[in-house]
């Protein structure tokens, strides 16, 4: 069973048939074979052909986050009868957007180590919205976002204000902004709007330690964490705005590991 849903998943994923089997090591008729045997199963169709086109159904949409989430269940089922049986160690995966990634999980992740001796901690950082995408289908046990954006089943706590602040140099005719998506561009576009600001030049970079860098050598402005903003004392400069951080968790993931949960909310409320 578990055979037709890795196919299920992998096609879903890929939009594409022969993506999904180079990407299993299957040959294409064997996918094929995989998903006619799910759609018996199910009754229902989950996949129909546009042309070169491949159309998700409503069907598929429903079934693949259930498939996701039988499957996280299935391996913490496992990972929880190995524990009583041979003591055998355990992951935990935390979601991180960068900053908080790059600053905030360091100073904690030695805690949750010397907390958890028999747990592998796994850190995952994407921006903001990849990081709730990998939360809400369950290949991240929790998150850590700046993002105000709100997503269905996904609960958020806020557990730190970060401040927000100006580097580079005033007079730069060049911002430098993050990609969409990320916490921090949504709080960019609304200090330009709040400021009626309409950059001359935009300069759209996926890293913040490229951006602190171009900053550095004093090739644009951005808008930045006073944690990146405290590596530029001179050319730093206040603005006013803040942001929570978010600790999110999946509503619909029934084996959250509560004990640790509590442990890494009480470590964040210490953060300076």
């Amino acid at each position: 069973m578990f055979q037709l849903f890795d196919s299920f998943i992998a096609v879903y994923e890929n939009r594409n048939f022969t993506k999904a089997a180079s990407q299993l090591y299957l040959s294409q008729p064997t996918i094929s074979v995989h998903i006619e045997k799910l759609e018996e199963l199910v009754g229902a169709k989950l996949f129909e052909r546009s042309g070169k086109t491949l159309i998700i159904t409503e069907a598929a949409h429903h079934l693949y986050m259930q498939v996701k989430l039988l499957k996280k269940n299935w391996e913490v089922i496992k990972e929880e009868t190995q524990m009583i049986g041979e003591r055998k160690r355990r992951k935990y995966t935390i979601g991180a957007s960068q900053t908080i990634g790059q600053h905030v999980v360091p100073q904690i992740i030695e805690k949750l180590q010397r907390s958890f001796q028999d747990v592998d901690f796994e850190i995952r950082i994407a921006n903001s919205l990849a990081v709730l995408g990998l939360v809400h289908s369950f290949e991240c046990d929790i998150g850590l976002v700046e993002s105000p954006e709100v997503v269905p089943d996904i609960k958020r706590t806020p557990f730190k204000e970060d401040e927000l602040v100006l580097i580079g140099p005033p007079d730069a005719s060049t911002w430098i902004v993050r990609e969409e998506g990320s916490g921090i561009r949504k709080y960019t576009d609304l200090y330009f709007e709040r400021h009626n600001i309409v950059p001359k030049e935009l300069l759209v970079i996926n890293s913040n330690e490229a951006i602190d860098e171009l900053v550095a050598r004093g090739l644009g402005r951005s808008l930045q964490s006073v944690y990146i903003g405290r590596k530029h004392p001179d050319t730093m400069a206040q603005t006013g705005m803040k942001r929570p951080f978010y600790l999110i968790a999946s509503d619909k993931y029934p084996f959250q590991d509560e004990e640790l949960k509590t442990r890494l909310e009480a470590l964040l409320k210490e953060l300076d």
